[in-house]
């Protein structure tokens, strides 16, 4: 049934289950678009050994910005060069923020951004067509963010293009 997605969009939330990670698992070995907002890229960057369990190597965030607010833009992140920076067009962009955990780095993913604290806030898979997890909340601000748009549209070309080379 995977196979008849253009894309799949892991949503923020509180945990995530077996089956999103074997979603993910297949949609990474069958190079499906993927893009992560919070927990999906904590998901996605806890899958660290495919055709494996994926355990949940997260932590809390210790740092003197808060990280968990209801506010439109609560800081700035700096995108390192990457799929996400050449989407943003930007070496900064200012987002908001509503997580309380974030994530270790490792080998299986490319830290696309962070947070003047150090907090990794974006990241991606550079050999895949498009796996991107994001930290923050864009779906949130998308009718005011130009960056939200950017990224969602870039999102949604890219499983646009997917379905018309079948």
């Amino acid at each position: 049934m995977i196979d008849l997605c253009d894309g799949i969009l892991f949503p923020g939330g509180s945990e995530w289950y077996g089956f999103d990670q074997r979603i993910y698992q297949y949609a990474y070995e069958h190079d499906i678009p993927v893009l992560g907002i919070c927990l999906g890229m904590q998901m996605i960057a806890c899958a660290s050994s495919f055709y494996k369990t994926c355990s949940d190597n997260t932590k809390l965030i210790c740092s003197t910005i808060n990280h968990k607010q209801d506010k439109t833009y609560v800081h700035d992140i700096y995108l390192n060069e990457s799929k996400l920076q050449s989407i943003l067009k930007q070496e900064k962009i200012l987002v908001n923020s509503r997580h309380k955990s974030c994530v270790n780095n490792n080998s299986s993913f490319v830290v696309s951004a962070k947070s003047i604290d150090g907090i990794i806030e974006a990241i991606e898979i550079p050999d895949k067509t498009f796996i991107i997890g994001v930290q923050w909340h864009p779906e949130s601000v998308y009718d005011t963010d130009i960056y939200s748009q950017l990224l969602f549209q870039k999102f949604i070309s890219v499983c646009y293009k997917k379905t018309t080379n079948i």
